[in-house]
This record gives structure tokens, sequence and C-alpha cells, in this order.
């Protein structure tokens, strides 16, 4: 159940900052990229889960959220890296968000990475790692 909870902390936050941007693409969303207007694809990527002590039912998730920026080609790189680093400042290292027990915490800073040119996109995908210390599960 915490991997459900990771993910509506994360999505809620995502989709208050986000209020006027380009458009929020989950996973396993249906969604046809309109010509020449950004968009924003969101992946939540789990690592493998720590148990770093045995008996007391405590475990750590590990993840990345990542945001895949794709701005239309031949138009600078600028509206892409304003972007990439408003979701920087959104999710800077220290910040978290709880329910309940869960408290996930942004802990490290984000980065951004240029990646390969896909179809008619210039594409960024910014990383932000994560961590969730779930006790007694």
């Amino acid at each position: 159940m915490s991997i459900v909870i990771i993910k509506k902390l994360l999505q809620t936050q995502l989709n208050s900052s986000n209020a006027g941007g380009p458009a929020l693409v989950f996973e396993n969303m249906k969604y046809k990229p309109v010509a020449n207007t950004e968009w924003q694809k969101v992946d939540f990527l789990f690592a493998q889960t720590e148990n770093p002590t045995m008996g007391d039912g405590f475990k750590r998730e590990n993840g990345i959220l990542q945001i895949l920026l794709n701005y239309p080609l031949h138009a600078g790189s600028g509206a892409a890296d304003e972007r990439a680093e408003f979701w920087r400042a959104v999710f800077k290292r220290g910040t978290n968000f709880a329910e309940g027990t869960l408290r996930v915490l942004i802990h490290q800073s984000p980065w951004a990475d240029r990646m390969p040119i896909d179809e008619s996109w210039y594409r960024v995908a910014v990383s932000i790692p994560f961590i969730v210390d779930v006790h007694g599960a």
C-alpha cells in the first residue's frame, strides 16, 4: 500500500504546482501530443526496497520521480531549461510530503539531463530522488 500513497502524494504536489503549465501525462494515461505544444511525461521509478533492520517491520522505499519535458524542436532550449529549474525548485532537497505515518522525503537535489531527440521533441528529463521510511510494514 505504501507505493499507492507515495504516488498519490507526489502526484498531488505535481498537480498543485503545475497550474497553468504544460500538460502532465501520468503513467499509463492515453495522450496524443499536440504539434508545437510542450507537454510533460511523469514516471515513478522505484528502486529496490531496503531492509536495514531485522524483525521490526521497518523498510525504506527508494525511487526517482522523473518528469520528461517535451518541447518543440528548433525553438531553442530556454523554455525547457526554465521548466526544469521550476521543477528542481518545487522538489528541492529537504522537501517532504506526508500522509499518516508515511513521509516522502526529497533527500538529494534534483538534476536535469538532456535526452535524445524523439520524433519532433526536444527532451529534458528532470530526476527527483526520494526515500520513504515505512515502519511496521
